[in-house]
Parts: structure tokens; sequence; C-alpha cells
């Protein structure tokens, strides 16, 4: 992670320019420059979101896989019950036709 580049000796000599003394300018540059650099830690860069967003990906992708393999096999499931109950249905309407006929 890079951090923002301070140019601390411009800094220091503009405050000066404003009427700062060497050593008040270089103390208050001073703390500008930690400020500056505590303020950048933890931030992420464009790199580290990179990472982040191919690592999402490929577990988007993982879970696709398995949310399909589950989906086939419920589908294949049901395919198996319908065909259960057509064969089911077909039998009664067999038996009722059979008992119909036989009863008139």
């Amino acid at each position: 992670m890079s951090i923002m580049k301070f140019d601390t000796l411009s800094a220091a000599k503009e405050l000066q320019g404003f009427g700062f003394e060497q050593r008040q300018a270089e103390g208050v540059v001073e703390l500008m420059r930690k400020t500056t650099e505590a303020g950048s830690e933890g931030l992420a860069t464009k790199g580290d979101l990179k990472e982040v967003e191919t690592a999402l990906r490929s577990d988007l992708k993982d879970v696709e896989s398995s949310l399909n393999a589950k989906i086939d096999k419920v589908e294949i499931a049901l395919i198996g019950k319908i065909d259960t109950l057509r064969a089911e249905t077909t039998s009664l309407k067999w038996i009722l036709g059979v008992l119909t006929a036989a009863v008139f």
C-alpha cells in the first residue's frame, strides 16, 4: 500500500513564508506528516480492492455451481414424482373404468 506523498521541505518553507520560525514550521510539518501517515493506515488501495473482487467472484462462482447442482437434483426428483403420479393416475383411471363398466 502506498502512502500519500507529502513534500515536507516545501511545506516548511511555505510556513516560513507566512512568518513561522524555522523550528515552528518544521514542527507543524512533522505533525502533518505523522497525521497523514497515520490517516492512511488501513486504507485499501485499488490493488487491495481488486484482490477482494477476484476472491468474491470466485466464491460467487462456487456458490452458483453448488446451487445449480442442488436445483438439478430437485428437478430430477420432481420429474420422478410427476412420472409416478401420472402412472398412478393412469392406473386409477383404468380401475375406475373397469369398475364403472362392471356396475353398469
